[in-house]
């Protein structure tokens, strides 16, 4: 299950290791495309004309098109996974027979690398608190000395070179038993943009399902190559959805102490940091905007218009 939007290049990439790592596994790919307007559909239809794809003409969002495609899913598992993710040697087969031979969890995860190799401490993480998300808010963990030991102990908690049992991972790349995600409904499409994933693993953790860091599959990931294409809008709709989280999970005084935080020190900071860019270098003002374009939305706390 993939949801795309304008990154032609790296979904044709993404469907080419799926292909090339399947080995025996029968696997059913199905493309949601979220109103590309970079040929993406047309290229899929030309080169992998036997993929499902389902071309919207609007973007859907990540919960909606996921959930719209999980309608065609007939297989016994379901792997939503980022265009902008490559699956290396064998990786699809381990979460496989993990799941196989693991009757008591229901969902797994790999581990994500970037292009250069390192770790992405998404892939294993603990639920997101109200302290840890004020904690980033505050950008307390980049503070100097501290900070890292902070970010570590309370973000990166998890040993990514150790298989184990997590509290979530990332939506990047979930393998799921298929009915126990239909049970739990999906996606919930209240999300705009981010959280959707570990809204996901709380729920299927509160119904007493096991979520699995799998160390032993690898799959690069890229990562934001989407989001980054509407810098402003992915930014605002991030944080307004990290709110909804809070207030589901943590009630609406963490909620609003979340808000304020944001908006009377993460952007201003942020701005500040944006200035000096603009100053120091050339390239600095296109940066800056995008700055204030998020920090206008977040201080009417309301979605960005921005394409």
């Amino acid at each position: 299950m993939i949801v795309s939007w304008n990154v032609r290049d790296l979904l044709r990439m993404c469907i080419a290791s799926i292909e090339s790592t399947q080995d025996t596994l029968s696997a059913q790919i199905i493309v949601v495309d979220n109103g590309s307007d970079d040929g993406s559909a047309e290229a899929i239809r030309r080169e992998f004309p036997w993929v499902e794809l389902i071309a919207s003409q609007t973007n859907l969002g990540f919960a909606r098109a996921n959930n719209l495609g999980l309608n065609l899913a007939t297989g016994r598992y379901v792997f939503f996974l980022n265009p902008d993710t490559v699956l290396e040697e064998g990786a699809l087969n381990r979460m496989i027979g993990f799941m196989e031979r693991h009757d008591e969890f229901d969902v797994v995860g790999p581990k994500l690398v970037s292009p250069d190799g390192r770790g992405q401490w998404v892939c294993a993480r603990r639920l997101p608190s109200a302290r840890l998300l004020l904690f980033q808010a505050l950008y307390l963990h980049r503070l100097p000395l501290v900070g890292e030991r902070l970010w570590n102990r309370m973000c990166a908690y998890y040993d990514l070179n150790e298989s184990q049992e997590v509290e979530a991972i990332s939506g990047a790349a979930i393998l799921a038993r298929r009915t126990t995600i239909e049970d739990l409904g999906g996606f919930d499409e209240m999300f705009l943009h981010t959280g959707e994933d570990v809204d996901l693993c709380r729920r299927l953790r509160d119904r007493g399902s096991k979520i699995f860091y799998l160390a032993e599959a690898t799959v690069v990931h890229f990562g934001g190559q989407s989001s980054s294409q509407v810098w402003a809008r992915s930014g605002t709709m991030a944080i307004l959805s990290t709110e909804m989280y809070l207030v589901r999970f943590h009630g609406r005084l963490h909620a609003l102490m979340y808000r304020l935080v944001v908006q009377l020190v993460q952007m201003p900071i942020m701005v500040m940091v944006g200035l000096g860019k603009a100053f120091l270098r050339r390239d600095g003002r296109h940066d800056l905007r995008q700055r204030l374009d998020l920090a206008k939305s977040i201080w009417h706390w309301r979605k960005s218009e921005l394409r």
